[in-house]
């Protein structure tokens, strides 16, 4: 087992040293497609959890005085209960992050320089029954609302949630066609490499082959090295990921950044599958490298070496 493992290591340290900006430049570009690989994961995640967190059944909000008291706000919510037509009423008071979040959403530019209590104020979410009310209805129930004398504003969810969703649904196949792209690049550098490796050694393999090595001797150190190779370039990655992610909550505003990005424990399990995909991308690649060029008589190896690997 030691030397195995010893001749591993020497397989790559030689790997390594034969052509040392080449295999900086490829543990690069692999880093690079998993960074963005992963930025683009996260970058999803963040807009299912913005969308996901306000519901989708119809509805309106209800913004008010930041001043108004919660006294009043509770009888309020009371009193719209009652009201024909409604399901449910939700109190958020201005403290709460989904109101500032909520607010900061429809108020960028006051959001982004730091909502103070002039755009936090309290709110109503207000959930209409699904399936008994027209949307005559809804529209004079929110015209209705419209003049409460609390009201600052009223905006009716159901138009800009329903476009939101088909956008976060054209989202998810972008991004599903860029994690392919990007994975097939991160494969490819990988697969170039270990090629190069097979070229520089092809001479050595025949030789191996006629002296009567099993499959698994020579194919080995190339698959460990694949597989290195694709786990180093997704650590760099995680690493960058999680540099990035740090970034962002210092710079984003508190509700926001609470709200879309990753907890500690998510970020480290995210890391932990980053990690792991790249290492599989490396075992994949190296094992295209011989079923592909090997096996088509790129090289000088008899097809019998590889044809129990």
């Amino acid at each position: 087992m030691g030397q195995k493992a010893t001749r591993v290591y020497g397989h790559i340290a030689d790997s390594i040293r034969a052509d040392e900006g080449l295999f900086v430049t490829g543990l690069a570009l692999i880093a690079v497609c998993l960074f963005l690989a992963g930025a683009l994961l996260l970058g999803l995640r963040a807009a299912h959890r913005a969308v996901a967190d306000f519901p989708a059944e119809p509805g309106a909000t209800v913004y008010f005085h930041p001043r108004l008291a919660d006294g009043m706000l509770q009888n309020l919510s009371t009193e719209l209960r009652q009201w024909p037509g409604i399901a449910r009423v939700t109190v958020f008071p201005a403290a709460e992050p989904r109101s500032r979040v909520r607010v900061g959403l429809e108020n960028w530019a006051d959001f982004l320089n730091g909502p103070g209590e002039a755009v936090c104020g309290p709110s109503l979410e207000i959930e209409l029954k699904s399936g008994e009310i027209t949307r005559e209805e809804t529209a004079e129930l929110i015209a209705k609302l419209k003049q409460l004398p609390q009201a600052d504003r009223v905006r009716s969810r159901g138009e800009w949630v329903e476009k939101t969703q088909l956008l976060v649904n054209a989202v998810d196949y972008t991004v599903a066609g860029f994690l392919a792209f990007f994975s097939i690049l991160a494969l490819f550098i990988i697969l170039q490499w270990i090629r190069a490796g097979m070229l520089r050694r092809s001479d050595r393999l025949e030789i191996l082959h006629v002296l009567g090595a099993e499959p698994s001797f020579v194919v080995l150190p190339y698959h460990v090295e694949g597989t290195c190779l694709g786990a180093a370039g997704a650590i760099f990655a995680a690493a960058l990921l999680s540099l990035l992610v740090v970034m962002c909550r210092d710079l984003l505003p508190s509700p926001l950044s609470g709200l879309s990005l990753p907890r500690a424990w998510e970020m480290l399990l995210f890391d932990s599958m980053l990690i792991a995909w790249g290492a599989f991308l490396g075992f994949l690649g190296s094992w295209l490298a011989f079923r592909h060029h090997a096996l088509r008589g790129e090289f000088a190896i008899p097809r019998a070496l590889f044809r129990r690997s």
